[in-house]
This record gives structure tokens, C-alpha cells and sequence, in this order.
């Protein structure tokens, strides 16, 4: 059992949810420190990967993150060999992002850290109760 709380506390959603929503991110934030990285990183290389090249401020957009902060976890991306800034091509107030070789590699790692990480954190659910709660929280996020 991942937390284990009296039956009163099960019984309130709002407090279940944050409960658990604070010990997964407890757990993923542990296990991606085990690779230098904290989750906002895995969000930029997730987008840079997906959408590249993907200018600068468009990242902060999609992740909902204040510029400057964006700007500070390009620079960490950047200084460990993961992402390059390039000059926007037709805007020059603007910087697109491009993942590197070395990036690709470590997102692949990162990937494979989150599955396990995942696995572990759900394995009281079977796979088909694994899979509707994605689509719970996909659907959740989407609202």
C-alpha cells in the first residue's frame, strides 16, 4: 500500500487525491534526481523532442511556466550537451530549440526510468484499471 490512511480520510476524494497526486510526485521527483534531472527538464526535452524546433517561449506556454524560468531549465538542458538554441530563422527576438544527439540518448533513459518508476507506483491497479486511470487523468487535464 502506498499511503496507509484511516478509512474517514479514503472517504474524502479531494484529500485522497492530493494525498497520493503528492507521494507520485514524491517518487517520480526521486527517481529522475537519480539522473540530475527534476520533472519540469523531462517536460521541455518531451516538447523539444516531440515539436522541434520549438521556439523558446512557446515551451513556457505549453508547460505553463513563467519565461524566465524556462529560460533557466534551457540553460541547465543546455550546459549538460542535451538541447541547442538556434536563432529563429525569420524572427530574430526569438530562439528555437533543438535536441541533440546526447539528448535523444538521455531522454530514452529518462523514458525508461519513468516506466519503471510508473510500473512500481501502479502496481496495486491491474492493467486495465492502469489504463483507464491514464485516460482519467488524461481527460482531467484536457478539462
Amino acid at each position: 500500500m502506498i499511503l496507509n490512511m484511516p478509512n474517514p480520510l479514503t472517504q474524502n476524494t479531494g484529500f485522497l487525491l492530493a494525498s497520493v497526486a503528492a507521494h507520485a510526485s514524491k517518487t517520480y521527483e526521486a527517481a529522475l534526481a537519480e539522473l540530475g534531472f527534476h520533472p519540469h527538464h523531462i517536460g521541455v526535452l518531451e516538447l523539444v523532442a516531440a515539436q522541434q524546433p520549438i521556439v523558446q517561449s512557446r515551451i513556457a506556454e505549453q508547460l505553463g511556466i513563467f519565461k524566465p524560468v524556462i529560460v533557466t531549465l534551457v540553460n541547465e538542458l543546455e550546459a549538460k550537451g542535451l538541447i541547442k538554441r538556434h536563432p529563429h530563422p525569420t524572427d530574430k527576438r526569438a530562439l528555437e530549440i533543438h535536441l541533440l544527439p546526447k539528448g535523444i540518448k538521455t531522454l530514452d533513459k529518462i523514458r525508461q526510468t519513468s516506466t519503471t518508476t510508473l510500473a512500481q507506483f501502479l502496481s496495486p491497479l491491474s492493467k486495465t484499471e492502469q489504463q483507464q486511470f491514464h485516460a482519467s487523468l488524461t481527460k482531467l487535464s484536457k478539462a
